[in-house]
């Protein structure tokens, strides 16, 4: 076995500890979110993106590859957006292929309601234990690792 077949001891320390967090933080998420707003992670971040994007819709395609998720667990998400009123889909007049998803006024309202318990937990949990710096190098390596796993397109670096 070469050096390369595995990790060395800070690696290992470093792994467990990111696998930690990485375990720790969507579920800290998820509980506050629906004890606070109702809400799943996964349909917070759904109504985020929507939130986020210019006319509140969204090719369903385009946010799956957005939640790194599947497009059947997405279109899961979101029946259960349509069934709370919080989002609506839509075909392309066009392209009855291409599915939208967008953003009800009672979804963006919802979305505003949940959003400052959601960067509440956020700064007191991460954000306000870094300094500036810190936080642009965490944002720089983070970003790095996630390119890096996303090049293969199969979810891990190619070696």
């Amino acid at each position: 076995m070469s050096d390369q077949d595995e990790l060395a001891p800070r690696e290992r320390e470093a792994w467990l500890a990111l696998s930690g967090m990485l375990s720790a933080v969507p579920a800290a998420l998820e509980r506050h979110l629906q004890r606070d707003a109702g809400l799943s992670l996964v349909e917070f971040q759904t109504l985020s993106m929507l939130a986020n994007t210019a006319g509140h819709r969204v090719r369903m395609s385009d946010l799956a590859a957005a939640a790194s998720s599947s497009p059947s667990r997405i279109s899961r998400v979101v029946t259960g957006l349509v069934s709370d009123g919080l989002v609506i889909r839509s075909a392309d007049p066009a392209d009855r292929r291409v599915v939208y998803a967008a953003l009800t006024p009672e979804g963006s309202a919802r979305f505003r309601a949940a959003s400052p318990g959601h960067a509440r937990l956020m700064k007191a949990a991460l954000f306000d234990r870094l300094s500036s710096s810190e936080l642009e190098k965490l944002v720089k390596t983070v970003s790095g690792i996630t390119d890096a796993f996303d090049e293969s397109g199969r979810g891990a670096p190619s070696s």
